[in-house]
């Protein structure tokens, strides 16, 4: 290993303690895998020549560098809650969000209010806005924290060719012909399915907009995206309207349950049944280019809480960076810990999913639109029921994109490890 690995905490304990349980009770591969990601995940150095650690940027903090406009992320997600306050605070009324977002004093949202084409309320948000409108998302895991591949998907639907199987080695003698072997290949096709966030604003809040307006506005959208995005690409079993996820993509062969023999599992256990995660992509041949880990908030802080004989946190220094054994990490509430999926007959198990986020796509039409309704009805989710925003005295923010995810490699590049009652 490299000469800096020596003295780093993580790959000491790696070598220590988790190498030889890999390769004891699940194969070497996994350990090489796990090592050589450890490695990679000690150092990142940019091509200007910097050093700049992992641990500097961390989970989703990659996005905080500026961007090529300059901004960071808090900048851009501040001129989008903006954009929109500017919209809602004007009823929908271009003129007056233009006025409104003068009396900002920002000219980014200004610019793009002048560009937008509205009609009856609806807003399709250029290029720009558009952008940063997506930056409320940024922290969404399958998109933003895993780097699942996004495609554009203009027309709304796409095809993509995908390998079902290799080209074959034969051995061949002298003078002998060799046989010949063709790959098989296959086509996957996205069809775009209309994603739309709802948010409704306090009219009062409205005239006193300020910047806990602007706060409140980002808050709220930025939650919808991640919340919305992350349960249809982790969890949602697909259908006409809505795009089919990780958990109901995944290859059979890959989806199994944890393996602890007592009451909870011990360190070992822990350690196999992560390793036999990654197993599962590096015996489908996977190329595993962008592997990351997916899992709820319990999972998150049980593994960054859990100790060894020694008293001393296993995962904690690489979970600080955002990473599980060098694979990137992102833990969201979208992943439930109230299943039953084992024969222990309890409803407090959760899931952790693992894939190669290269292979999972998005595809995204790049269409943008806002509706700005003043008093109009909207379902709130949380209640189950429909709510009068002209009795709340509210209007109704309602972005709407359209999008689709999918397995470049048939759910074989996703692995499940369900039942798990790590607490």
């Amino acid at each position: 290993m490299a000469e800096e690995s020596k003295t780093n905490p993580t790959v000491e304990m790696f070598r220590k303690e988790i190498l030889p349980i890999l390769k004891s009770e699940i194969e070497p591969v996994v350990a090489e895998i796990v090592e050589r990601q450890l490695r990679k995940s000690i150092e990142v150095k940019p091509a200007g020549g910097a050093q700049t650690t992992i641990g500097d940027l961390g989970a989703g903090k990659a996005a905080d560098v500026a961007s090529s406009d300059g901004m960071d992320l808090r900048t851009r997600q501040r001129k989008s809650a903006r954009f929109l306050l500017s919209l809602a605070a004007s009823g929908g009324d271009r003129n007056k969000a233009l006025d409104f977002a003068k009396g900002m004093k920002d000219e980014h949202v200004t610019k793009a209010l002048g560009e937008s084409t509205g009609s009856a309320g609806g807003f399709l948000v250029p290029q720009q806005m558009g952008e940063f409108i997506d930056s409320l998302g940024a922290q969404a895991i399958v998109r933003g924290i895993l780097g699942a591949r996004t495609v554009p998907m203009p027309l709304g639907q796409i095809s993509l060719p995908r390998g079902d199987s290799g080209a074959t080695m034969n051995w061949v003698g002298e003078n002998t012909n060799a046989p010949s072997s063709q790959p098989a290949t296959g086509q996957v096709v996205m069809t775009a399915k209309k994603a739309m966030v709802v948010v409704p604003i306090s009219n009062d809040l409205l005239k006193d907009a300020g910047a806990p307006a602007q706060d409140w506005v980002e808050r709220e959208a930025r939650r919808a995206y991640e919340r919305g995005e992350d349960l249809a690409f982790l969890r949602s079993v697909g259908g006409e309207n809505s795009p089919r996820g990780m958990l109901s993509r995944a290859l059979a062969a890959n989806v199994f349950n944890i393996t602890h023999a007592g009451a909870t599992a011990t360190l070992a256990e822990v350690y196999a049944d992560l390793g036999r995660v990654v197993q599962r992509l590096a015996t489908q041949n996977i190329p595993m280019v962008k592997c990351g880990f997916a899992f709820s908030k319990r999972t998150e802080w049980f593994l960054k809480t859990l100790l060894n004989a020694n008293g001393i946190p296993v995962f904690a220094d690489q979970m600080a960076k955002g990473q599980l054994w060098g694979f990137n990490y992102g833990s969201t509430t979208q992943i439930p810990n109230n299943l039953n999926t084992s024969t222990a007959g309890t409803n407090d198990e959760s899931d952790i999913e693992f894939g190669d986020f290269e292979s999972l796509v998005i595809g995204d039409t790049g269409e943008l639109e806002i509706d700005v309704v003043k008093g109009a009805a909207y379902y709130d989710s949380t209640s189950g029921a429909v709510v009068s925003g002209l009795s709340q005295d509210q209007t109704t923010l309602v972005l709407k994109k359209r999008m689709d995810f999918t397995s470049l490699y048939d759910g074989k590049d996703i692995a499940i490890l369900r039942s798990v009652d790590w607490q």
